[in-house]
């Protein structure tokens, strides 16, 4: 590419943070707890490390809980990326588009708590981080700190960690907590979204139905307990902002919480899993899309058919198999397009999904 010889690199976003990262196995060889997604009869390793399975552990909505701790998320200042954030913002004035501060919602760390009913819960940590940290370190990655040429991602994942991720509760980074919505309509249709060429995080790439972060203002008091189920119109706000669908169309029981994991691509970035079954079909949708307040986000809404497979029980070897065709042609269709947090839910739902076979045949 001629311009990338003529042009500086800070003016290329790919020098700020490496998003196809090709060698990530080569730089998280030690890493262990990888996704895997079954594809055309092989396993497919993901860039995603899983924090929580709830495929595995199948727990309710009102067993699953946040706690926000007072004390915010500060920068580390020996980590010498100031210089680096100000080429960040001026490459976003130079490429026309907006970047907007806000205080968002860090995950800090995640255990499991037994309660009185002798009934085991999780419980998610975590602390505020303005969105402007996030970007000076999880999409600031891969650029030069300083004259020695180490980023920030080999300084601390392979030089510090040698070759794999830091604890939660020991990262320097922002690691700002990530939503993804993957919805299914009552006539069997997966819900996806092409992004637009002007967004900042994922261009052009196709994505789960809705997503986003959490803010300060989705869980405004410290120290207490916030279930799942109290905070899914915390969830699916970027849901109704960006396609337009309307949250009270989904039952609490019509939606699942099927994971969390950390993105390699992002240094560990965590990012949480939803799905759920909507009362609106595919023409439906599309005509709350036209009047969703946020659409300039994605280019268009895409559409894949799989029928009564979407919420069927699949009871039989000969259900599971036409469901995994399925998803092969799902992937196979879009696969150089889709997005790693789409082929990670891709990969929990599945398992979510066929997890249903083993407890109808047990």
């Amino acid at each position: 590419m001629i311009l990338k010889k003529i042009l500086p690199k800070w003016f290329f976003p790919d020098f700020f943070l490496d998003w196809k990262l090709e060698n990530w196995q080569d730089i998280y060889k030690n890493q262990t707890d990888l996704l895997n997604i079954y594809y055309q009869g092989y396993s497919v390793l993901i860039p995603q490390v899983v924090v929580f399975d709830n495929t595995k552990e199948n727990l309710d909505l009102s067993k699953i809980c946040f706690k926000l701790t007072s004390h915010k998320f500060q920068v580390d200042k020996s980590l010498e990326n100031e210089k680096i954030f100000e080429l960040y913002k001026k490459f976003i004035s130079l490429h026309k588009r907006k970047l907007f501060n806000e205080t968002c919602l860090r995950l800090v760390s995640v255990k499991y708590e037994q309660e009185l009913t002798n009934s085991k819960c999780i419980l998610f940590q975590i602390q505020e981080a303005d969105y402007f940290d996030y970007i000076q370190t999880n999409l600031c990655l891969d650029a030069q700190l300083n004259q020695k040429h180490i980023s920030l991602r080999n300084k601390i994942h392979v030089e510090l960690n040698n070759h794999q991720l830091e604890k939660l509760e020991n990262s320097p980074l922002a690691n700002i907590l990530g939503i993804n919505i993957l919805i299914l309509t009552s006539d069997g249709t997966i819900i996806l979204q092409k992004r637009s060429a002007h967004t900042l995080v994922r261009p052009n790439q196709i994505c789960s139905s809705a997503s986003g972060t959490l803010t300060k203002a989705d869980i405004p008091d410290y120290d207490q307990k916030f279930s799942v189920e109290n905070l899914l119109p915390a969830f699916f706000r970027e849901m109704f902002e960006e396609i337009g669908l309307e949250p009270s169309r989904i039952p609490n029981h019509q939606v699942k919480f099927i994971g969390v994991t950390r993105e390699l691509i992002r240094g560990g970035q965590p990012e949480l899993f939803l799905s759920a079954y909507i009362d609106y079909d595919k023409n439906q949708v599309i005509d709350a899309y036209s009047q969703a307040l946020d659409k300039f986000e994605s280019k268009s809404l895409l559409f894949f058919e799989i029928g009564s497979l979407a919420n069927e029980p699949l009871v039989s070897i000969e259900q599971k198999s036409k469901f995994s065709a399925k998803i092969d042609e799902l992937i196979h269709k879009h696969e150089k397009a889709i997005a790693v947090p789409l082929m990670t839910h891709l990969a929990l739902w599945c398992s979510s999904r066929l997890q249903e076979i083993q407890h109808e045949m047990y």
